[in-house]
Parts: structure tokens; C-alpha cells; sequence
């Protein structure tokens, strides 16, 4: 549906010796410079819900919220390291047209940028921090994925360490590395450290566990059903679990397109105002989904 908050920049591990192992900090960037395509667009089903815990496992107390999403993405700038990306709630139809767009940049002086459209007001909305240097609040579509966890996020943004090597995880062997935000970094962030597990043969983040300043669980991010796609590894479901609120949400990819042409307009503000508009580009896109 979208780049996921750690989104992994880049260092080759080609350069290293055959004989030495990679640190922390390599691997966290070989992992953020995983191909992803240089376009993107899917659909995906979001449920949200309160949970409670039986017999070991998460069920939800009660109906979950049930979304269509519709995302789209492209790199953009000199060098294609710029990123736009638009989100769009298809169903229900009283919140259809509801739209977030983000662009995030390469220069670690810039931050994410992030709007929300609202169509009932025909308002389109900056998203900022109550603060000039405070984390964003506020979650995606009402979801347990926050702003901040979607903003792009830089190497230097963070300090790394091996806690594990050669971990079983799953079926996989992973890394698991803990990241804790710079000096400089961590009045933008609501959270203390991080600890990622990162699957040794695709570079991808499998879990995440995000912990806040007082060093308490606050959420863990799980990626699933992970895919070779037109020679691209993608999870197709995530899974977010908020340990503060006792709330998670689930959001599962079902039609998926890489790595076609998505023209600019559609990464505009006119995309989410003029309707008519962005249904007439959107039509493409959406027979080349799978």
C-alpha cells in the first residue's frame, strides 16, 4: 500500500571483504535500499479493531472497521530518490473520496511532507506537529499507523546495534537490530528506540517492535505474506498492534501493479479534489493490477 517508515537508504555490502561481517549500520541500509519499483499501485483491504487476548492469540472485541484502500507511488526527482505517494479510501461510501498524500525526500535536512484531504468539507489539509521539531500525531484512515510511521526516515536519523545474528525467525533467518534516534533526531520522534528483525536473504524488515520514550512496547508492525513479484520482494499484508490503546489494524494487498507509468497530475492536489479527474487516469492503472 505504501514504503513503509523504515525505508531503508543505501550502502552496498559489495564493497565489504569476503570475510568480514557487516555491522548494524550496513545492514539497516542494504535494507533500505531494497528495490521497491519505481512505481507502484495497489488495493488493499484495511480492518481495524479493539482487541483482546484469548488463549494466547488477538481477537477483536467487537465488529472491525472495514476500508478499501487504493495507493499509488512514484520516485521522482534529478535522480529518482524523491518519493510522492497518494492513498484513497474507497469504501464506505461516506468516506469515499478521503485522500492522504506525502511526498518525502532524500536530503536528510527535509522532512516528509503529508496532506489529508477531506471531501464532506472539500478541505485539503497540511499535516503538521503541534511543535517545529515535535512528531506528528494523528493515524492514517483511523488506522493504528501513524503519520510518523510513514514518514521517510534517514540513516543518520538513527544509532544502530547487533543485539542477534543468525536468528530463526519463522521460517527465516534474520538480523535483529535495535535503532535509537540521534540526538538531533529524537524530539521528531515519539519513540524511544526501535528493534528490527531483518530477514537475511531479502534485506526486508519482518518485524518491527517500536518502543516509547520511557521504554515501554508501544506497537509492533508485522510483514506477511511475503511475495516475488516481477522480480520484487513485497509483504503483501501488515499487520500493526498497539500495545497502548489495545487496539491493531490489518491491511492485506489484493491487486498489485510495479513499475509502470503514473503521470504526474495523479500525485497532485487536483488528483484529490477533482474526482472526475483522477477516475479518468485512475482506469489504467487499475486493469494493470493482478
Amino acid at each position: 500500500m505504501f514504503k513503509l517508515t523504515f525505508s531503508l537508504l543505501a550502502l552496498s555490502l559489495t564493497a565489504l571483504p569476503l570475510h568480514a561481517a557487516p555491522s548494524a549500520r550496513q545492514i539497516m541500509q542494504q535494507s533500505l535500499d531494497v528495490n521497491d519499483g519505481s512505481s507502484r499501485y495497489s488495493q488493499a483491504r484495511m480492518m481495524s479493531c479493539a482487541f483482546v487476548i484469548k488463549k494466547g492469540k488477538r481477537k477483536c472485541r467487537s465488529k472491525p472497521r472495514l476500508k478499501l484502500t487504493e495507493s499509488l507511488g512514484k520516485d521522482v526527482g534529478a535522480e529518482g530518490k524523491d518519493s510522492l505517494s497518494l492513498s484513497l479510501i474507497l469504501k464506505p461510501s461516506s468516506e469515499k473520496g478521503m485522500a492522504f498524500l506525502q511526498k518525502d525526500y532524500d536530503d536528510t535536512e527535509k522532512d516528509s511532507e503529508q496532506w489529508m484531504y477531506l471531501p464532506a468539507m472539500k478541505k485539503l489539509k497540511r499535516i503538521v506537529s503541534e511543535t517545529d521539531d515535535g512528531p506528528k500525531t494523528g493515524t492514517l484512515f483511523g488506522s493504528e499507523l501513524a503519520y510518523e510511521d510513514i514518514e521517510k526516515h534517514h540513516i543518520s536519523d538513527s544509532t544502530y546495534a547487533l543485539l542477534e545474528e543468525n536468528l530463526s525467525y519463522g521460517k527465516r533467518t534474520v538480523w535483529k537490530i535495535k535503532a535509537t534516534p540521534t540526538e538531533k533526531f529524537a524530539p521528531k520522534t515519539s519513540y524511544g528506540h526501535s528493534v528490527v528483525w531483518i530477514d537475511q536473504q531479502h534485506y526486508l524488515p519482518l518485524k518491527i517492535e517500536l518502543y516509547n520514550r520511557q521504554g515501554k512496547l508501544a506497537k509492533t508492525l508485522l510483514q506477511q505474506k511475503i511475495q516475488q513479484i516481477d522480480g520484487i520482494w513485497i509483504a503483501k499484508r501488515m499487520q500493526i498492534i498497539n500495545h497502548s490503546n489495545q487496539r491493531m489494524s490489518l491491511m492485506v494487498t489484493d491487486k498489485l501493479a510495479l513499475n509502470m507509468d503514473v503521470p504526474d497530475g495523479l500525485l497532485e492536489s487536483r488528483a484529490l479534489k477533482d474526482s472526475n479527474y483522477r477516475e479518468t487516469q485512475m482506469k489504467a492503472l487499475r486493469m494493470l493490477a493482478k
